[in-house]
């Protein structure tokens, strides 16, 4: 039996996107033996969450494959800002790479292009609040990534103007298991203006869950969707999060277009059954 050894960060990530993913990916691959965060070297694949993760580890696993998962440019920045360790050299010690974006590509050699994935049966559409209410989701647990997220930003624009839940990451973080009754259900519209975004499972939850998404647009998965049509972008700007509100609050028409073909997006490009046998076949391949 093939054996992976999924290395997410630990405990900092398993209640959060990495240890979601992995759990994900573990449920819908049975027929392979799994391990996560192991620092022994019995393993036929090593799979990285995120290049940062593969620079700190990958010589600890001299007798593996090495898969390098990635598609957010904030890992890199740290590399090559603490490390001066640079994207393209590094990628090319990995046996292979998994982009989660068709923008990240450009630094990796031999790869996919595989999206996160989402249970389709624990995020669906539910009733939503009569009145309008906005949310936000995203780790927030310092200034950088305050700015990072936009999350200064979603404040100045509902202010005074509209309820905003948050769900956040550490103390009185709601678990994954959650997330779909006791945030998405609650909110009428999910913000987040992130500076990037790799393959943001705040997004693909929400749109699962028939929730309109404004979110920034840009080197991020969710460029492939169509503006007005699955999904509404916003500049990072106070002014136009505003002003999308505002559009999205007074046209019921929209929010309905947004939240159906936003659930029908995420039913072709990401039930978590179809992504799990795409990751199947790279272990497959490469045994």
């Amino acid at each position: 039996m093939i054996s992976i050894n999924w290395i997410t960060g630990g405990k900092v990530s398993e209640n959060w996107a990495y240890g979601n993913n992995c759990r994900n990916l573990i449920r819908n691959l049975p027929e392979f033996k799994h391990y996560t965060d192991q620092i022994d070297n019995k393993y036929d694949f090593i799979v990285y969450f995120d290049p940062l993760l593969f620079y700190k580890n990958r010589k600890r696993f001299p007798k593996s494959k090495h898969i390098v998962r990635f598609g957010g440019l904030r890992p890199f920045k740290i590399l090559e800002e603490n490390f001066h360790a640079y994207p393209k050299d590094l990628l090319n010690e990995a046996d292979y790479c998994v982009s989660v974006n068709e923008y990240m590509t450009r630094y990796a050699n031999n790869y996919a292009v595989i999206p996160n994935g989402v249970d389709l049966t624990k995020f669906y559409p539910k009733e939503k609040p009569k009145n309008f209410v906005v949310g936000f989701a995203g780790n927030i647990q310092n200034d950088e990534q305050i700015k990072w997220k936009g999350f200064d930003l979603v404040e100045k624009a509902t202010r005074n103007k509209y309820i905003l839940i948050v769900a956040k990451r550490g103390k009185d973080e709601i678990p994954n298991s959650q997330m779909c009754e006791k945030f998405f259900n609650r909110i009428s519209c999910l913000v987040l203006p992130s500076h990037s975004e790799g393959c943001s499972n705040t997004i693909t939850e929400a749109l699962a869950c028939g929730v309109p998404v404004i979110t920034t647009q840009g080197i991020h998965y969710h460029s492939q969707l169509e503006y007005c049509k699955e999904i509404l972008f916003c500049k990072r700007e106070v002014k136009d999060i505003e002003f999308q509100l505002s559009v999205l609050e007074k046209c019921p028409e929209l929010k309905e277009t947004l939240s159906t073909n936003g659930r029908r997006f995420v039913e072709e490009n990401q039930d978590i059954i179809t992504i799990a046998y795409q990751w199947k076949r790279i272990f497959e391949r490469l045994c």
